[in-house]
């Protein structure tokens, strides 16, 4: 078996759960989106699933499509933020927070690319993978949520991806006991099983990686 790594890509900001939830998820997004239509408040690092509180302007012309109201608009700080919306940073990215009067609940989140390292040498993966945040890891004090499953630009296969009446079936029976109360994979096991069966199922955004969620448990 090929050696599994962990990378810390970076840091987010994401709304609070009782923020978005129940005006983000109605009902027809839960049947065609959600392997558990039942989940209250899905998580992801895909921030049009669970979104952040930036809005990033060389994406986001116009407040209209703003994942949510209240962002915070800015640019990117350097190549790496430009590429992938984290912040590099978490001492800048809380500076940048304490400057704003946020008056929703938030998140701090750490999204961390898991791999083998030959399954890690794209050129865009490797583009991003500083060196630095490459030995680096979360705040020890905070924890995992789970495992997400997404493409090179976070786009999540697990909740962005929808699935027709013919295949959510098959699709449940077979994942929908392996997530958590956040709607992502207890382990990054799991995790890989689902990239290969994403890979397959959504070729035109493979490959897809896996990506664990640790947060400031102090905020959920």
């Amino acid at each position: 078996m090929a050696r599994m790594s962990r990378y810390l890509l970076g840091y987010d900001i994401r709304v609070g759960f009782s923020a978005f939830a129940d005006g983000h998820w109605d009902a027809r997004k839960r049947a065609v989106f959600l392997l558990n239509p039942e989940i209250c408040s899905p998580a992801s690092v895909d921030p049009w699933i669970w979104p952040s509180i930036f809005r990033y302007l060389h994406l986001y012309q116009s407040p209209i499509v703003t994942p949510h109201q209240g962002a915070i608009a800015m640019e990117p700080t350097n190549f790496e933020h430009s590429v992938t919306c984290l912040w590099p940073d978490l001492e800048a990215m809380n500076a940048c927070i304490a400057d704003h009067a946020v008056t929703f609940p938030v998140v701090p989140v750490a999204i961390v690319l898991h791999g083998a390292d030959a399954q890690l040498q794209s050129d865009h993966t490797v583009a991003v993978l500083d060196s630095d945040r490459m030995r680096a890891a979360p705040p020890d004090n905070w924890t995992s949520l789970g495992y997400d499953v997404a493409d090179q630009g976070l786009t999540s296969g697990l909740s962005n991806s929808g699935y027709n009446a013919a295949e959510k079936l098959d699709w449940q029976r077979t994942w929908a006991p392996r997530l958590n109360d956040c709607g992502l994979f207890t382990t990054a096991d799991d995790a890989e099983k689902f990239v290969q069966a994403c890979d397959a199922r959504v070729p035109e955004h493979a490959p897809f990686f896996t990506y664990e969620l640790v947060v400031d448990p102090s905020a959920i």
